[in-house]
């Protein structure tokens, strides 16, 4: 058979968003609900149904979802989410209708609708989206244009404006090369009164491929005004992040540092995936520093980090696969992925081994909330976290059936 690129993006779009949104350490949260955990988990990989159940205490053990009392089903609980002052929003409803959902917990815990912004979007991932205050956020719908970013207010949950980048970022105008230009669909965060999102320039309307330059791009927002800052460029990096919240692709550190993961031309693998940084206060790339992923995968072929990984003490937390992608991505969710720490400053790569190797139904990514690092995992068996204390290791509960596609603090 002759593997297309409209196949390959087929596939990859069904395995993406099997997966977990887990990325908890950047949305602030004030413990207003009577749950203390709430666990996203795909039950019914055909349908893509699942549940969103919460839990008093600590969930421990081999879990059963469907006995749990406090929950709400979903027509799809693939996508994740992101917790802020005790809600919960993601990017679909639980009638798997495009937007953004609220969901707040009652007295007994189980969540309840507190608001929808609906969204007209192409495309399977859903909105990008960044909350930074109780009366502030931001989020992506391209049907209103691709280089407007969106401005809601996350308690009412109504649209309350934009910021329209066209003037600060086009470069359509001067390269008739570009046929789309993008801003905020893969990347969305806030850092010292600063929006980041990414900035990309492409031969199509393709999330896999078509960069027009071999450069990642970000530009900077000043949140209080909302005005363009800086549009910030790293040459010899393709493909900012990546659309599904899912990946955790953008993470800082205790110093407040950024950690943008790039995933280069993810068709053809002329360009593979590195990690760049943006130093805390400043509003460009450091050019002095990127975390290649070519020393840590043996071979030609297409090759990126399995999410951008959680970071603490220069040491870097990710899954690396053995083998570089196949070209028609057949071994995509092979079980060939294994945990790492790599020393940012060495780019020394250690093994994690009690961390089991993931098959990438869920995206798996490591992810940090406080000091504890959460490490989400799936196999043709089982699914779960594991938490990594600096020494080991060790299993924090996994799931009798499915897939773990969120776990998240809410106190």
């Amino acid at each position: 058979m002759k593997i297309t690129k409209p196949f390959i993006y087929l596939f990859l779009v069904t395995a993406l968003l099997s997966c977990s949104d887990d990325d908890n350490t950047t949305n602030d949260n004030n413990g207003n609900t009577p749950a203390d955990f709430a666990i996203l988990a795909e039950l019914d990989l055909s349908t893509q149904s699942g549940v969103i159940a919460t839990f008093d205490g600590t969930p421990e053990g081999i879990l059963n979802l469907t006995e749990n009392q406090t929950s709400l089903q979903l027509s799809n609980a693939r996508l994740g989410g992101r917790i802020f002052d005790g809600a919960l929003y993601r990017n679909v409803n639980d009638l798997a209708e495009s937007g953004l959902q609220k969901y707040e917990f009652d007295a007994n815990g189980n969540p309840v609708d507190a608001g929808f912004i609906a969204i007209t979007q192409e495309g399977q991932y859903g909105a990008n989206f960044w909350i930074v205050n109780s009366s502030k956020g931001y989020y992506y719908d391209q049907s209103r244009g691709f280089l407007k970013i969106q401005i809601f207010n996350p308690t009412s949950m109504e649209r309350t404006g934009e910021i329209d980048l066209t003037p600060d970022v086009s470069k359509m105008a001067d390269n008739p090369t570009i046929q789309v230009e993008k801003s905020g669909e893969r990347m969305m965060i806030v850092r010292d009164g600063k929006l980041f999102v990414d900035v990309a320039y492409l031969l199509e309307d393709d999330v896999f491929t078509g960069s027009v330059y071999d450069s990642a791009f970000v530009a900077v927002i000043d949140v209080a005004s909302d005005s363009f800052e800086n549009l910030t460029e790293y040459q010899g990096a393709q493909g900012v992040s990546f659309p599904p919240l899912n990946m955790n692709n953008v993470n800082t550190d205790e110093n407040g540092d950024l950690y943008i993961a790039t995933m280069g031309d993810m068709f053809s693998g002329e360009r593979n995936a590195k990690i760049l940084r943006i130093r805390n206060g400043e509003t460009s790339f450091d050019q002095d520093f990127e975390l290649d992923i070519e020393p840590y995968i043996p071979g030609d072929g297409i090759k990126w980090y399995v999410g951008g990984g959680a970071i603490r003490n220069n040491i870097l937390y990710t899954y690396i696969m053995d083998e570089p992608y196949a070209p028609d991505y057949s071994n995509y969710t092979d079980l060939n992925k294994d945990f790492y720490a790599i020393d940012i400053n060495t780019k020394v790569a250690t093994l994690i081994p009690e961390v089991p190797k993931t098959d990438f139904e869920c995206i798996a990514t490591p992810y940090f909330v406080g000091n504890t690092l959460y490490i989400p995992y799936s196999s043709p068996t089982t699914s779960g976290i594991y938490t990594y204390d600096g020494t080991e290791a060790t299993s924090l509960f996994e799931l009798n059936g499915g897939v773990i596609q969120g776990f998240f603090g809410l106190q």
